[in-house]
């Protein structure tokens, strides 16, 4: 997967951004957490344990409003 590919996506072959339903959910609920009181960086550990894919507490904050303009 590139850099450039929002968490929760990549790229088939055609080049069209594809979900990666596993890791939607696994952001949803690290976006519960931050809600619950959890810190970003204790709900990304979580979410790079869970999902295997590493990503950063910036890169955090980015797939939340990359998510949250989707659903728009």
């Amino acid at each position: 997967m590139s850099a450039a590919e929002p968490f929760g996506y990549y790229k088939d072959e055609n080049g069209v951004k594809q979900p990666i339903p596993d890791q939607l959910k696994a952001l949803e609920q690290a976006k519960f957490y931050m809600k619950s009181g959890c810190t970003m960086r204790a709900a990304r550990d979580w979410l790079v344990m869970k999902t295997g894919r590493e990503i950063s507490t910036p890169g955090l904050l980015k797939a939340i409003r990359y998510d949250k303009n989707k659903k728009l």
